[in-house]
């Protein structure tokens, strides 16, 4: 999990702006081919994300499972292929998700920006 406060590592940049005994709010921001919401391998607990910008992103699974997950805001669209199959839906760029570890990259061709409220 990343610390409290601002700072830049691998291109992202990530900025707490909460953090009590009930949520942790974090405002990520990064830049194409680099680390998302962590450094390398990370966890997060429950948490609903906020999309601020259109996105694309591979995410490797604790089993090493790869997935490509696109958000699309003009057409509100969020896209996620994995083992071959795709999953589609409408959303205005927020999605619930539960606790995992992961590791994250930006493989889109644009600056990512979002914010990510993990519950305590």
């Amino acid at each position: 999990m990343l610390c409290l406060g601002s700072f830049a590592t691998h291109a992202q940049t990530s900025k707490v702006l909460l953090d009590n005994d009930k949520v942790k709010i974090t405002e990520y921001i990064s830049k194409p081919g680099q680390d998302v919401c962590g450094t390398g391998n990370h966890t997060h607990g429950n948490h609903a994300t906020i999309l601020l910008t259109d996105a694309k992103v591979k995410t490797i699974e604790s089993d090493k499972t790869v997935v490509i997950e696109t958000y699309q805001a003009d057409k509100h669209l969020y896209t996620a292929v994995k083992n071959g199959k795709t999953e589609k839906m409408t959303t205005d760029g927020t999605f619930w998700a539960k606790g995992a570890t992961h590791s994250v990259t930006n493989v889109g061709d644009k600056i990512l920006r979002f914010y990510i409220i993990e519950t305590k």
